[in-house]
């Protein structure tokens, strides 16, 4: 009888406990913050130009439903997840409180033209956002519209967003949409004194992956007693797979990148038929310049990613 007492009186203390939880989440402040740009339709949005005092991005919606990045005067691929992400997060946007009601008080929540950030999204030419963005505070920022002379304070920030390079918005991946680790046949690598970490790398070869009872196997093509360390095999497999630059390169030049004789080369195949020439050019400190055969685009990419999947036969094999 004691027992079930006790427990009854749990049950409803852990009740009230509820209660008072969801009570406290429906009547906070961020609870109660009303859209600051109500109507706003992300999926109309054509065009978004970003610009600040570090810097300007502008992007544009492809014919495809596709996003590209302007820098330098040229088009490239941009992340369209992340340009989505960022126009829900727009969306989502709620004013907590109206902060000022006075221009002349602007410069001091980092507001004023050249203070600010400019965000500026666009339906082919139609406004849908003129928005800019000042300090930040606690979880959000001060803004004001254009027009307007109400400063808000918001209760998220866009900063993560906005303050961002050029390169936060590109869709950098190198690795062909087409090649998996169920469909990979052949790896090929041919380098030339490729120096990374304080080793050299010299290779001429090709693995090649083969069905053996009923589970794939790789091999080096023309050397059939070899035995490869399955772990090291496993590492080159994965960078090559999520193999992504770190930056694009704006108008390169052949001579300049060293595209035009790559000092390493690697060849990847898959089952169905599909091949891919991806050549690493110079040093350009830390990194190195890479081209896809198949693409237009030239990539700075981190020489450790490099040093992880261009190695020696000697590297590869197995130990003992």
């Amino acid at each position: 009888m004691r027992y079930r007492r006790k427990l009854v009186l749990l049950t409803a203390l852990l009740c009230a406990l509820v209660v008072v939880y969801l009570f406290g989440r429906l009547a906070s402040p961020a609870n109660r913050a009303e859209l600051l740009l109500s109507g706003f339709v992300p999926n109309r949005s054509s065009s978004i130009s970003i610009e600040g005092p570090g810097g300007s991005v502008e992007l544009a919606l492809g014919q495809e439903g596709e996003w590209w990045i302007t820098i330098e005067g040229e088009s490239f691929p941009a992340d369209r997840s992340r340009v989505e992400a960022f126009l829900e997060a727009v969306r989502e946007e709620r004013s907590l409180r109206v902060a000022s009601r006075d221009r002349g008080t602007w410069g001091s929540f980092s507001l004023e033209p050249g203070q600010a950030t400019h965000l500026l999204v666009r339906d082919h030419g139609r406004t849908l956002v003129n928005l800019y963005v000042g300090e930040g505070v606690q979880n959000g920022d001060y803004v004001r519209r254009e027009g307007f002379p109400e400063v808000y304070e918001t209760v998220a920030s866009l900063a993560s967003y906005l303050l961002q390079a050029p390169s936060f918005w590109c869709s950098l991946r190198i690795a062909p949409e087409g090649l998996s680790l169920s469909n990979l046949q052949t790896i090929g690598v041919q380098a030339r004194d490729f120096a990374v970490g304080g080793r050299s790398v010299t290779a001429d070869y090709l693995l090649v992956s083969t069905v053996k009872d009923g589970k794939n196997v790789w091999g080096v093509q023309g050397q059939p007693s070899l035995r490869l360390d399955p772990r090291s095999l496993l590492e080159v497999e994965g960078e090559l797979l999520g193999l992504t630059g770190d930056e694009f390169v704006p108008n390169p030049e052949p001579t300049a990148t060293g595209l035009a004789h790559p000092v390493a080369r690697i060849l990847a195949t898959n089952v169905r038929g599909g091949r891919w020439v991806i050549d690493v050019g110079k040093r350009d400190g830390s990194r190195f310049y890479v081209k896809r055969e198949d693409q237009p685009y030239v990539y700075l990419v981190n020489q450790y990613t490099l040093g992880r999947l261009i190695r020696s036969l000697s590297e590869l094999s197995a130990k003992g």
